[in-house]
């Protein structure tokens, strides 16, 4: 290379600059373009971490307040125990009117003697100590439950494990400590459903006797209808 005094190349050769960073493809694709590009968020912008934020588990939560039963006074459940020698219908009778209620019985465990049953066949007598497989039946007074209800049903296990059952007539004595679980209220209704549809001519027969007495309590033994079996 030949140069004259200013430092200029005076020769005939070509000079060929290269370039640092080549681009082999002059025409790039819009795909090669586009991944190129970063898309930056706004820096006041943040992402919200998942799951829970820390201690969220050990919070104390507000008690679920539980409803307390308040105990409805019109209808009670009792425990009774009838000593030996007294009449299980007559206790039971003296309560429902003394205390203007309608008692239930429920079920009754102990032993009787000597009892008047009603059956499909006609009135026996079951003589003799009998233990209670059941007993049920309700007590309703006049002033309740006009005209009034008065019933026991009972079923007992003779000595040999016979066993007898029936509507009981006159007094049922207990020969031994008798424990009775009845539901007292005064919350009942009485309806006197007809007989017969109405529009087909019959009128509904009246109910059958009741077993009041004159001053409006009841008597004993009823007059009610044997139970169907």
């Amino acid at each position: 290379m030949a140069m004259n005094q200013d430092g200029i190349n005076t020769s005939n050769s070509t000079t060929t600059t290269t370039n640092p960073n080549p681009n082999p493809n002059p025409n790039p694709s819009p795909n090669n373009e586009a991944s190129d590009i970063e898309i930056s968020q706004p820096s006041g912008i943040r992402r919200r971490p998942r799951g829970r934020p820390p201690g969220s588990k050990n919070k104390p939560r507000a008690p679920i307040p539980v409803p307390v039963p308040i105990p409805n006074a019109a209808n009670r459940t009792h425990y009774i125990e009838i000593a030996a020698g007294s009449d299980i219908c007559e206790y039971l009778a003296n309560i429902a009117c003394s205390r203007q209620v309608g008692v239930s019985v429920s079920s009754a465990s102990g032993r009787v003697t000597n009892v008047t049953l009603r059956q499909p066949n006609g009135v026996s007598t079951v003589t003799g100590i009998c233990e209670i497989i059941s007993l049920s039946g309700a007590f309703l007074p006049a002033s309740i439950s006009p005209p009034g209800y008065a019933a026991l049903n009972v079923s007992l296990a003779g000595n040999q494990g016979k066993v007898f059952g029936g509507h009981v007539v006159g007094t049922l004595m207990a020969s031994g400590p008798v424990i009775i679980i009845a539901n007292s209220f005064t919350n009942d209704n009485f309806e006197r459903l007809p007989l017969q549809h109405p529009g087909d001519g019959m009128q509904s027969q009246p109910a059958g006797p009741s077993n009041l007495g004159s001053n409006g309590g009841m008597f004993w033994p009823p007059l009610g209808l044997p139970p169907s079996y």
